[in-house]
C-alpha cells in the first residue's frame, strides 16, 4: 500500500515472542500537533510500563518482551522513539501456555456506527487456566480482565498527552486520502469463544 499520512497520529507496537514466534500488540494516539520524538520515547515507556507492571501476570511464561515501538504517521519519514522496559520481562500465568494461534479477540469501541469506528486487538497468548469447562470458551471473568487491561493502555497514552484512537484507511474498500481517527472510549468482548490467527503458527 502507498504511503497514506494519518496526521498528528503515531503507531505503538507491542513487540514480543511467544513460544519463540514474534507476536504483537498494535495501539494507536492522536497527538494535539505531530509528535516529536521525545513525545514518542514518552508514549512508548508509558505503555511498557503498563506491559510490565500490569499485563505479565496474564500472559503465559512462554511469553517473551521484547520492545514497545513508537512511529509517527504524519510523514512517511517520520519522528520515532522505542522503550526497552519490558526487554526480557516473562509472562507468569499459571498453567500451560497454548498454541500460538490460540487467542482472543478483544473488542476496542469508539461508541459510533461503521465497521471503521471499531477494531480489536488478539491476545499475545492464552494458558489453559483461562478456558472455561468448555475449552472452545475463555471465562468471563477472564474476558473482563484483558479488557481492563487495555483499558489501562488507554489511560497510559492519557499520560502521554494523547488520545487512544482507531484508524480508519478505508471507507466502503476506497482508500481515504488521509487516514481518519475515531478516539476509543473503551475495550469490551463480543463473545467468549477462543479465536484463531493462523499466521501465528509460522
Amino acid at each position: 500500500m502507498p504511503f497514506q499520512s494519518v496526521p498528528d497520529t503515531a503507531i505503538i507496537e507491542v513487540r514480543a515472542t511467544n513460544n519463540g514466534i514474534p507476536v504483537e500488540n498494535t495501539f494507536y494516539a492522536k497527538f494535539p500537533s505531530q509528535p516529536t520524538a521525545e513525545e514518542l520515547e514518552e508514549l512508548a515507556l508509558n505503555v511498557g510500563t503498563v506491559i510490565t507492571e500490569e499485563w505479565l501476570p496474564a500472559l503465559p511464561a512462554s511469553w517473551v518482551g521484547v520492545e514497545v515501538y513508537a512511529k509517527g504517521l504524519t510523514d512517511i519519514v517520520d519522528n520515532q522513539g522505542s522503550s526497552a522496559i519490558i526487554a526480557g520481562d516473562l509472562g507468569t500465568a499459571a498453567g500451560a501456555p497454548l498454541p500460538n494461534n490460540v487467542t482472543f479477540a478483544v473488542r476496542r469501541t469508539s461508541g459510533l456506527t461503521g465497521r471503521s469506528s471499531r477494531g480489536r486487538i488478539y491476545w499475545m497468548g492464552l494458558v489453559a487456566g483461562h478456558l472455561d469447562a468448555n475449552e472452545n470458551f475463555i471465562t468471563s471473568t477472564v474476558a473482563n480482565a484483558f479488557a481492563a487491561l487495555c483499558d489501562e493502555v488507554t489511560l497510559a497514552i492519557a499520560s502521554s498527552g494523547a488520545t487512544e484512537v482507531i484508524v480508519s484507511r478505508y471507507s466502503e474498500g476506497v482508500l481515504r486520502e488521509f487516514g481518519v481517527t475515531f478516539p476509543v472510549v473503551g475495550y469490551s468482548w463480543s463473545d467468549l469463544r477462543v479465536d484463531t490467527q493462523r499466521g501465528r503458527l509460522e
